[in-house]
């Protein structure tokens, strides 16, 4: 057996929405690497359990990204426990049910954009002093829907366009204070999290039908937590798995014109759509 390198060794990382998928993961993979973690979750039950599973590397804090100020307190704590933080990790998040605009409430609307954008913003502010002092590091997730058409899931992409919008002013705000901001773009993530967005909804199963495989197939959240850990030991700044997903990315600015076009015209996502809207209709 292969000894693993502590690559990370003395390294204290602080990561919100913790207690399960590529929180935990990435957490349990970070201690493997040498370093200590501060979870944070709002399932103070999970967290607290999920710390237990990981060993006296890890501490559990309770805080909803959504509330500023108890963030800031939940931060705070981290930090002084740790002696100082070296990583902050915005991760906590949320992905609704499939629907189209006009079949989203607003009340969900705002429950998505206040935990995956508003959440890590709040937690960007929260750790701005303590890594101005270590000279240290944020990550944040967005998504391939930061550059992907948002069919049937606008609340999502919009709150991941603009985590990469924050990614971005980061990275070039922040590099005078000598801090590294990694903004990570996954496609599907076989988490808790995905599957009860996606799984059982044959809207969902037919959409993914029209889809290359490529681009459908899911990565574990260990695999997903590998890439942020490479990130973070190279102070990388863009990170986007699998692989499939890159020339996308790297030709947004013909792929996203181009392809909303294609995808407005082709009769089987607009029968789709319509399959959709009945359906919503249906239900209101």
């Amino acid at each position: 057996m292969t000894t693993q390198r502590k690559t990370l060794s003395g390294k204290r990382i602080v990561i919100t929405g913790a207690a399960r998928g590529i929180g935990f993961a990435t957490a349990r993979g970070a201690i493997g690497r040498g370093a200590v973690v501060a979870l944070l979750d709002r399932d103070e039950l999970a967290v607290r359990e999920a710390a237990e599973r990981l060993g006296p590397s890890a501490t559990a804090f309770v805080a909803d990204v959504t509330d500023p100020d108890q963030l800031a307190a939940a931060v705070d704590a981290a930090a002084e426990a740790l002696g100082g933080l070296d990583v902050v990790f915005a991760n906590a998040g949320v992905a609704p049910k499939m629907v189209t605009v006009a079949g989203t409430s607003t009340a969900e609307f705002d429950r998505v954009i206040g935990i995956n954008l508003r959440g890590a913003w709040n937690t960007v502010q929260a750790g701005l002093p303590h890594l101005r002092a270590t000279r240290g590091q944020f990550v944040v997730v967005a998504s391939v829907y930061s550059f992907l058409n948002g069919m049937f899931c606008a609340p999502y992409a919009v709150s991941k366009a603009g985590v990469e919008a924050l990614g971005r002013t980061l990275h070039v705000e922040l590099a005078g204070d000598g801090i590294a901001v990694t903004t990570a773009h996954f496609g599907f993530v076989d988490t808790d999290l995905i599957r009860g967005s996606l799984d059982g909804d044959p809207l969902t199963e037919q959409l993914e039908a029209l889809l290359p495989g490529a681009l459908t197939k899911r990565i574990t959240a260990d695999r997903a937590a590998a890439h942020l850990l490479r990130g973070i030991e190279r102070r990388k700044s863009w990170i986007v798995a699998p692989a499939a997903w890159w020339p996308l990315d790297r030709l947004r600015g013909l792929s996203g014109p181009l392809g909303d076009l294609a995808l407005a015209n082709w009769p089987k996502l607009r029968k789709l759509v319509a399959e959709a809207r009945r359906r919503e209709e249906a239900g209101s």
